[in-house]
Parts: structure tokens; C-alpha cells; sequence
């Protein structure tokens, strides 16, 4: 999709605080809901849109922790780093919960009972995505119960759905290679279909826990060498942002502090000028005020 650099303002839960952010999105973008889920991967907690048109975005970020500001239009960001909004299956999201659900109980439920929304209110937007239904026919075994539709994981039907995924990365071949390239994946020269492959398994563990890489990467006879552990732009990083837990500044909710840097080192004649005697000097200001009379 072709993409372009907006000013996107994003409201935080239902504070009326507010941060702009600049951000690539897909043109067909139209302003969503920013969203907190639990991380695929690891757990942690990450910021996530959903469109009106139901798409879902993982909110990524690159720095290359030099200070600097956008200019977009005629505004100014303050936060200089790049921001990626970047697409991502929501079926990855639901598979950490339809797995514990399998583990714990191995029994047909609705999927709003097994989602943790009481905790993350924002997998009630993925509830409520058009195509969620069908999607989960792909990883699931689903039945009737009236009007309730019931699913239950079933682990041959995931693993298929998985490779598939690792399938459709290795067809974009320019992509993956230029991927490993900026990685330093495989050493230099000529790209190997083997490398390829061990490379396109480590991007879609990216978003399944370590018990599920393990069998995908047995299934499709793959040894684990180099983990791709982010995907890298340039100098910079490109991961996931993190909230904290105070909302009520815009440097709290991009997870910058600004008390914890580091204070500068004076320089040479800045120590010799802060021992002079000063006893006695008028400060500059003094010769611009009032005469006493």
C-alpha cells in the first residue's frame, strides 16, 4: 500500500490528554481507536489501532535517540521519532488466550469469555471486527450452540495457518532479502532458499510464544540459529512501544522521562567561571531596571 506522513493526534483511553505523534500510514487510513493488548511474543503490554474499516495496526517506532521535531503541514511535533503504523492479523492477538483456553480446559467457549477484557478493554474491538468469525474458522474447531458461536483451538489446524504465513513472507522474495540484508542475516553474498526460509520463521515467531516457534520450527525442520528479535531501520530500532502508568502528561504517555536524563557535564571554563568571587559584581540584569531614586 502506498504510504504517506500525517499528523495524527491520539487520545489516550478517555483522558482528555492528548499527544501528536508523526506517523506513516496507509492512505486508505481513516482516524480509529488506539487500543492496549498484551504482547503475543512476550506479554507485555503495546499499543495497537483499529480502523474504521476494522484493520488492525500494531503502533511501532523508530529513534535513532538524536533530539529532533517534525515539521508536517503547518504543525509541529515535538516527538521526533517515526512512528509505523503497521498491519498486523489480529488472529495473532487471540492465540496467546485461545491456547491457555486449550491448555486449561479443552472445551468449546465463546470467544468473549476466554478474552481477558476486563484487563484489556481493547480485544473487545477485535470482538467486534466484520470478518473475526471466519478468521477463527482457520485456526478452530467451531460449532452452534442457538445463537452462540463457540470455538475451541485446534493445534494442526494453528501449525497449518502458521506455515502458511511463513509461505507468504518467502513468495516476497526482494523484501525477505532485503530484510536479512539490513539485519546482516546469513553473512554476505549469494542468499540461500534455507536461509530464507530460517529467516521468514523468525519474523512470524515474532508474534507466537517460544512453546509454539519450538514446534513450528520442528515441523518445518528449521534449526534455530540467529533470532531476528526486531527488525531494525538503519542506526535506529524499530520495536514496540510500551504505556506507563501516568496518562496525564505527553511525555508519560510516550514513555519518556524527561527528570531521568542525565544532567550535562560543565565544561573547563564553565568550573573556573563557577569558583570566581562574585561578590560585589551587579548582574547584567541590574543595569536594565529601574533607577532608585
Amino acid at each position: 500500500k502506498i504510504l504517506n506522513l500525517s499528523a495524527v493526534t491520539l487520545s489516550l483511553f478517555e483522558s482528555t490528554t492528548t499527544m501528536s505523534i508523526a506517523m506513516i500510514l496507509p492512505r486508505d487510513w481513516q482516524d480509529g481507536t488506539i487500543v492496549f493488548l498484551p504482547s503475543p511474543r512476550t506479554g507485555a503490554t503495546c499499543m495497537y489501532m483499529v480502523s474504521k474499516s476494522h484493520q488492525v495496526y500494531e503502533l511501532l517506532s523508530w529513534s535513532d535517540r538524536v533530539p529532533r521535531s517534525w515539521f508536517v503541514g503547518d504543525t509541529v511535533i515535538q516527538d521526533g521519532r517515526l512512528h509505523v503504523a503497521s498491519p498486523i492479523d489480529p488472529l495473532f492477538l487471540l492465540i496467546p488466550c485461545l491456547f491457555d483456553s486449550l491448555q486449561e480446559k479443552n472445551v468449546f467457549t465463546t470467544l468473549d469469555t476466554l478474552l481477558p477484557s476486563h484487563e484489556f478493554s481493547g480485544f473487545v474491538q477485535l470482538e467486534e471486527l466484520d470478518s473475526i468469525d471466519s478468521q477463527l474458522a482457520l485456526i478452530c474447531d467451531t460449532k452452534q450452540a442457538g445463537d452462540l458461536s463457540l470455538v475451541r483451538l485446534n493445534k494442526d489446524k494453528l501449525m497449518t495457518w502458521l506455515k502458511a504465513k511463513v509461505r507468504l513472507l518467502m513468495r516476497d522474495e526482494q523484501s525477505l532479502t532485503t530484510m536479512m540484508k539490513i539485519n546482516k542475516f546469513g553473512g554476505v553474498g549469494a542468499v540461500s532458499s534455507d536461509q530464507m526460509l530460517s529467516y521468514a520463521v523468525g519474523v512470524v515467531s515474532q508474534f507466537i510464544s517460544r512453546e509454539l516457534e519450538v514446534e513450528l520450527r520442528t515441523q518445518l525442520n528449521v534449526l534455530e540459529t540467529a533470532s531476528v528479535k526486531e527488525v531494525k531501520l538503519g542506526p535506529g530500532k524499530y520495536a514496540g512501544m510500551e504505556p506507563t502508568d501516568d496518562y496525564s502528561t505527553m511525555s508519560s504517555a510516550l514513555g519518556d522521562n524527561p527528570q531521568s536524563a542525565k544532567k550535562s557535564k560543565m565544561t573547563t571554563a564553565q568550573k573556573q567561571l563557577a569558583k570566581t568571587n562574585t561578590k560585589g559584581i551587579k548582574s547584567i540584569t541590574s543595569f536594565f531596571g529601574k533607577k532608585k531614586k
